[in-house]
């Protein structure tokens, strides 16, 4: 509805209400009324009228323009309304499937921790097989020599047969007037002339070999001063066969004169057995040297040859 009057238009202020924001609370918001005709843009526009009575609700008209925004109003916030109830919890979710394994670098190794306590001593094992001997050590230091030992009692035997005194022997050596001799390989030093004898059993067969009656433990000693050859040798031959352990040697290279010497022990098993001094080098003449001294031969018969063990 229009009015007319003092040469300008107004419309009824119910026709068009006007939002107006005041500082209470908002109304509830009227029903949308018939959109009326657009009027004329060229009237001043006049103050606004009073609010109307809100009406009803009418039925919701098509939306009309959008119109300018308004101006913002200004209002006191409300306070927080009260906090609802906690809502009850719902059922737990399907549990999703395992993700996919990540990969990555292994990472640096840690320290080494701190060494543990030292356990209990485990029992002893069996005991191991023995060893091999070892080398046998140097011999230690000879000890003092203990005490002499008390007298042992008087041992029983059988008298022996009275010795006849002096025992047999015999004496020999070579003068052969002064000149030198040759004894070759194999071959007996001879000793031609009789020295002092004593007794009977010991006597001369030829220049070189001599006879021993009776059986028994005989020393043989023997003195032979040689030269002229490098290395001069001289042995024992019982009945023909060179005594084992009884050869002697020169010293080596006897091209100025020397001497061959020696003393042994010989067992005689047999009555009337030979004994000489033979030169067992091999081929080697030997020259006997008879200036300063001569070559002497002495056989002495010790005694018995022991029976048993």
């Amino acid at each position: 509805m229009s009015t007319k009057g003092s040469g300008r238009t107004k419309f009824a202020a119910e026709t068009y209400p006007i939002r107006q924001q005041l500082g209470g609370a908002t109304g509830s918001t009227g029903a949308t009324g018939v959109t009326g005709p657009t009027g004329s843009t060229s009237g001043i526009t006049g103050d606004t009228g009073v609010t109307g009575v809100t009406g009803d609700t009418g039925v919701t008209g098509a939306t009309g323009l959008t119109g300018d925004t308004g101006v913002t109003g200004i209002g006191v916030t409300g306070d927080t309304g009260v906090t609802g109830a906690t809502g009850v919890t719902g059922a737990t979710g399907v549990t999703g499937l395992p993700g996919v394994t990540g990969s990555g670098a292994t990472g640096n190794t840690g320290a080494t921790g701190n060494t543990g306590a030292t356990g209990d001593t485990g029992p002893t094992g069996a005991t191991g097989l023995t060893g091999e001997t070892g080398p046998q050590g140097d011999n230690g230091e000879t000890g003092t020599t203990g005490p002499t030992g008390a007298t042992g009692p008087t041992g029983a035997g059988v008298t022996g047969a009275t010795g006849t005194g002096d025992l047999p022997a015999g004496f020999f050596y070579e003068t052969n007037g002064g000149a030198p001799v040759a004894v070759g390989t194999g071959a007996a030093y001879p000793f031609d002339t009789d020295g002092t004898n004593s007794n009977t059993g010991i006597s001369r067969l030829t220049t070189d070999t001599f006879s021993v009656a009776t059986p028994g433990i005989y020393e043989v000693a023997w003195s032979i001063p040689i030269s002229g050859v490098l290395v001069g040798s001289s042995q024992v031959s019982l009945n023909g066969t060179p005594v084992p352990g009884t050869i002697t040697s020169g010293p080596a290279g006897l091209l100025t004169p020397g001497e061959m010497a020696n003393t042994v022990l010989i067992e005689v098993a047999t009555p009337a057995s030979t004994i000489q001094i033979i030169n067992p080098g091999a081929a080697v003449s030997v020259s006997l040297d008879l200036v300063p001294s001569n070559p002497s031969l002495t056989i002495i018969r010790l005694g018995p040859v022991p029976s048993g063990p």
